[in-house]
């Protein structure tokens, strides 16, 4: 493994064990087992590791959902396979999951969206209006995260409760749950 990995792997379980202010670049470095500047070869700041760490999980992220997804697909199998496939690289990839759900829900994660497109974001919400399920006025991005919040529940729940064992029966049901109270 190359120094430049080594050292955003360290910090991606770092920053889910200890949080981004508790984190210094220095321990990051130590635990890498590379010197304190080094970091500073590979990323210009602490900033700038914490959004490279994220982006480039979240492309990873994106890459293997959209390999199941076709956008020319009937909305609900688009709403399903994005579902299944978020699950299913949430539990092979735990540490990464937590780092988005962390980053997503800082001050980081509010900067960074303001600033990005997020595909599968517009893909649920794209799906979610062609099913003419707008009965309920929520706004896209209010839809999109609740469907979001409940795949979270689910990977939560399988990686502590199940041994992070993919359970495609309660998969079925969560999602069932979740668009029927997007969709009443």
């Amino acid at each position: 493994m190359d120094r430049r990995q080594a050292l955003k792997d360290t910090a991606m379980r770092l920053f889910v064990e200890e949080g981004f202010q508790q984190t210094s670049t220095a321990r990051v470095s130590k635990v890498a087992g590379v010197a304190t500047g080094t970091l500073f070869t590979y990323f210009a700041s602490k900033d700038d590791l914490i959004n490279t760490v994220y982006a480039e999980s979240k492309s990873e992220l994106t890459a293997f959902i959209l390999e199941k997804v076709t956008e020319s697909d009937p909305s609900i199998k688009i709403l399903k396979s994005i579902w299944k496939q978020g699950v299913k690289w949430g539990l092979a990839n735990p540490i990464q999951y937590r780092f988005i759900q962390l980053f997503e829900a800082s001050a980081y994660g509010l900067a960074y969206a303001e600033s990005h497109d997020n595909k599968i974001q517009n893909m649920i919400a794209e799906a979610y209006i062609e099913l003419g399920n707008n009965n309920t006025n929520l706004p896209q991005s209010l839809m999109s995260r609740i469907i979001n919040s409940n795949q979270n529940a689910l990977i939560n729940y399988l990686l502590t409760e199940e041994n992070g064992e993919y359970n495609k029966a309660l998969s079925k049901q969560m999602l069932e749950v979740t668009l029927a109270g997007l969709m009443d």
